[in-house]
């Protein structure tokens, strides 16, 4: 029996190891969703991310979300930093493949953020994601405020019944995928 270290670390493989087909097609699909959320239309201070594989493209929200306060996650030496950027500034990051803000950047403090959009490797119908397994998300989130939107996206293949859990875990109140949205009830 796998302990869950273990069941984690093989849903991540299963994740990395996938072909998402007509990806940047999709991802569009993904970015509709996730701007036709009521949330996102009263969100002043947004969150997203940059992409690695196999995680949506996000190319289209800085456009479509003109005039808003935008910022984008940058690793510390052990924590996230969030700090301002459209995208077009992005620099390479200190791990494979990540691309972020450069440290000139202003930072955005987590509590000033209404609405984060989260990349993860899986999600599961109750908002639990499973990420790369560094933990960055998880102490950046919980540090959020409490009426702060988490909108977790992913491609309909990686979308889930159930992931094991842990205490520290941040659920999202949302699941966008190019195939539906989901609705985290409590």
């Amino acid at each position: 029996m796998l302990g869950e270290a273990q069941r984690k670390q093989a849903l991540r493989e299963r994740a990395r190891r996938l072909s998402i087909p007509a990806a940047q097609d999709r991802s569009r699909e993904v970015q509709a969703r996730v701007l036709a959320l009521p949330e996102i239309q009263v969100a002043e201070t947004l969150a997203y991310y940059s992409p690695l594989r196999p995680e949506p493209l996000t190319g289209l929200l800085p456009g479509e979300l003109e005039g808003r306060r935008l910022c984008i996650p940058a690793t510390g030496s052990d924590e996230l930093v969030f700090r301002e950027s459209s995208g077009a500034d992005l620099v390479p990051g200190p791990f494979r493949g990540l691309f972020e803000p450069p440290p000139s950047q202003p930072k955005i403090p987590v509590e000033q953020i209404d609405l984060f959009v989260i990349p993860g490797l899986s999600f599961d119908r109750r908002g639990i994601r499973l990420g790369r397994g560094k933990g960055y998300y998880d102490r950046a989130l919980a540090l959020a405020r409490s009426d702060a939107v988490m909108v977790g996206v992913c491609f309909a293949e990686c979308f889930v019944e159930m992931l094991p859990s842990e205490e520290q875990d941040v659920p999202m109140h949302v699941i966008v995928t190019d195939r539906a949205l989901h609705r985290v009830i409590r």
